[in-house]
């Protein structure tokens, strides 16, 4: 599974996302995938000159 992160200063959710929020931070995660009981949304130590890099634990793929 792949982590798509962006930052956006006016997302427009149009019914497809979920809406979280952590420390003053809106998560919106795509209403498609199912999530566990604890869902980790982390950052990897910063490289320099290299943009952020995210993970997640906890959320799956529907199987169909």
């Amino acid at each position: 599974m792949n982590l798509k992160v962006e930052i956006v200063k006016d997302f427009r959710k149009e019914g497809l996302y979920d809406e979280y929020q952590y420390d003053g931070v809106n998560i919106y995660i795509l209403n498609s995938l199912i999530l566990k009981k604890d869902v980790y949304i982390f950052m990897y130590p910063k490289i320099p000159f290299m943009k952020p890099i995210f993970d997640a634990k906890g959320i799956e793929i529907k199987q169909y």
